[in-house]
């Protein structure tokens, strides 16, 4: 991915999780295309509580379908960090079974 997507990619995820401040630790999820354009976006701010609320990959998925190859995750820490994540069990075989690569910008590009 060249820098130039990288960086739009990092600026849309400040800003999706600054509007997510119902949760502790906001996650924001891209799906990218085959060509590696940005095509949706979701994140977790449905959630209510703990445990009870919809996985910003799956929302991706729910929306957009096959036509997402790549899934980038990005947890936001409470001083703004950039948190390691990884998909829990369910959407990982979700997206597995769909050929959707799913990775963490945290791993990925060292953020």
């Amino acid at each position: 991915m060249d820098q130039k997507k990288l960086q739009a990619i990092k600026c849309i995820l400040n800003r999706k999780s600054d509007n997510n401040i119902t949760v502790t630790y906001p996650i924001v999820a891209i799906g990218l295309n085959k060509s590696g354009d940005i095509i949706g976006i979701a994140s977790n701010c449905s959630i209510a509580k703990k445990g009870n609320g919809k996985h910003a990959e799956r929302e991706l998925i729910r929306k957009y379908g096959k036509s997402i190859k790549t899934i980038i995750l990005y947890r936001k820490g409470n001083n703004g960090s950039c948190l390691p994540i990884h998909p829990c069990n369910v959407c990982k075989k979700v997206c597995d079974k769909l050929n959707i690569k799913v990775f963490s910008i945290h791993e990925k590009f060292n953020w």
